[in-house]
């Protein structure tokens, strides 16, 4: 579970822009300043971590809710790549079950996969269409079932490389993707 802290940017998953976070309204909502300088109130499910400096040190509390059960938690971030000489975005998810959902207990491992991969489809298409040129998928080591079928899903796209992802930063469990912008 990512937390928004005061002073942290921030971009919308569901249009174009983002801002930086002026203020922790609730567990679910923050006052931020957007990219026109306008303060407005948005959900927290509907933004996403540019990782920068941050001023203050105000965390969201848990969002966790036990009465709620299979409640889709946003788990995106967007992240700055110190590599690339152009300092392009890049997005990261991580498809660890406890980041998708508030009570996984008693799902079979089938609906558990259902979960992910529905999630990382959505994620691909997003960046796709916000033409986001790297990916990095967290999908754990495990017995590297899920792995495998994010990559066959991944060998039937276009226009696009992927390998292992950075060991330092992310161990055996990620996938980093390369997205051609030739849509």
């Amino acid at each position: 579970m990512s937390h928004f802290r005061v002073g942290e940017k921030v971009s919308f998953l569901y249009e174009k822009g983002g801002g930086k976070i002026e203020e922790i309204i609730s567990s679910s909502q923050v006052r931020l300043s957007d990219d026109d300088g306008f303060d407005q109130i948005y959900n927290i499910a509907d933004l996403a971590k540019i990782h920068g400096i941050i001023e203050e040190n105000s965390i969201v509390p848990s969002l966790k809710d036990d009465s709620i059960s299979h409640k889709k938690k946003s788990n995106y971030t967007i992240l700055k790549d110190k590599s690339s000489i152009e300092n392009k975005d890049f997005w990261e998810l991580d498809l660890h079950i406890e980041s998708l959902t508030d009570n996984h207990r008693g799902m079979s491992n089938f609906e558990i996969m259902k979960i992910q991969m529905n999630e990382f489809k959505r994620f691909y298409s997003r960046a796709k269409a916000n033409q986001i040129s790297k990916i990095v998928i967290i999908h754990g080591v495990g017995e590297g079932i899920l792995k495998n079928e994010i990559r066959t899903y991944l060998d039937n796209q276009e226009f696009i490389q992927y390998h292992d992802a950075s060991y330092l930063e992310y161990g055996k469990g990620a996938t980093e993707v390369l997205l051609n912008k030739k849509w």
